[in-house]
């Protein structure tokens, strides 16, 4: 009876193993077109500056490179070498730009006045008033930078941040509106329109004890068409021209709707003089809060010359699809 189950057994055995096989093969497969994929877009996001569309697959760098690093590790395993070598060097090519984030940063100096900053798309949708105000509260910044208010949210505000009496705001129903609030006096500035867009900023100069720090609050347009990616790096190119053209500490605060490897964030660095807060404190992305897997960082803090940053730190969402940003800064003795 055994002899007669024994060839049984090793044919079912024979025929598992074939399957299994068979099984992984196709798996294998499939991720090595998925690697083409995301290659092609990989190298699509190094022409972003030919195309808009282009453009648009440069912002998700980080998750090509998550998926191209467990590719690789996969061929590695399975010893496909060429498909884990591509797979390096196309995770090679999203690395270089991330990197700068963790690397470098300020070195903060004892002597200077110190000065928190909080940035936040709270969403004209979001009906979370009360969760909104109580962490701008519980963060204590100094000063607040808020975008897509509506007549409604500056209502809100108004009534619940009595603890910053120096403000500047104005609404809007199309997810442009924004207002900045203050402990310190503002000495100058108010509502400014910067490129075509024709959507309001605010540019404001507050005295901090005795040093005046211009403050910009700005939100362009997001690249979803080719006439808002135009009002875009138009507000973007003459927010660059604007602040180059200043003098003393300033501090620019927004949604740009570009991450940090960007041809047109890049360019703004570039042509204003301005450095990025999150270098040195690493990626801290900031939308889509309800999908943290696809989290890139668009919400930015910029500082100039002799502006240094002590922290950079992300904060919860409260029913927008952006979490907050805070930052810690250390504003030159004002008689640097």
């Amino acid at each position: 009876m055994s002899e007669a189950i024994e060839p049984a057994v090793d044919s079912v055995l024979v025929i598992a193993v074939r399957r299994r096989r068979k099984r992984t093969s196709f798996l294998i497969g499939m991720l090595e077109w998925a690697t083409i994929i995301v290659g092609v877009l990989t190298l699509a996001a190094c022409c972003g500056r030919l195309w808009w569309i282009l453009e648009l697959t440069c912002h998700f760098r980080v998750q090509y490179l998550a998926f191209l690093a467990v590719g690789a590790a996969v061929f590695l395993l399975v010893g496909r070498w060429r498909a884990a070598a591509a797979a390096v060097f196309l995770a090679a090519l999203n690395l270089v730009p991330i990197l700068p984030l963790y690397i470098g940063g300020s070195t903060v100096r004892a002597e200077g006045e110190a000065v928190r900053a909080l940035l936040w798309n709270v969403n004209t949708a979001n009906t979370s008033h009360a969760d909104v105000i109580e962490y701008i509260r519980e963060s204590a910044p100094d000063f607040v930078v808020l975008l897509e208010l509506d007549g409604e949210w500056i209502g809100v505000l108004d009534r619940g941040l009595s603890d910053y009496p120096h403000r500047c705001s104005r609404g809007r129903s199309d997810n442009f509106g924004l207002g900045l609030y203050s402990r310190y006096p503002i000495e100058s500035g108010g509502i400014v329109s910067i490129g075509v867009a024709e959507v309001p900023s605010v540019e404001v100069r507050i005295d901090i004890d005795g040093q005046l720090l211009t403050v910009i609050g700005t939100h362009p347009p997001p690249p979803k068409n080719p006439e808002y990616v135009h009002g875009r790096d138009s507000q973007l190119a003459e927010l660059a021209r604007l602040t180059a053209g200043m003098e003393g500490p300033r501090v620019v605060l927004g949604d740009l709707n570009a991450t940090p490897w960007c041809p047109v964030f890049m360019d703004l660095l570039r042509d204003s003089g301005l450095r990025d807060a999150r270098r040195g404190f690493g990626l801290h992305p900031t939308w889509p809060a309800i999908m943290p897997l696809l989290g890139i960082p668009i919400d930015h803090v910029l500082v100039s010359d002799g502006v240094e940053v002590r922290d950079f730190s992300v904060g919860p969402s409260h029913g927008s699809d952006h979490h907050a940003v805070v930052v810690d800064l250390v504003l030159p003795a004002a008689d640097d």
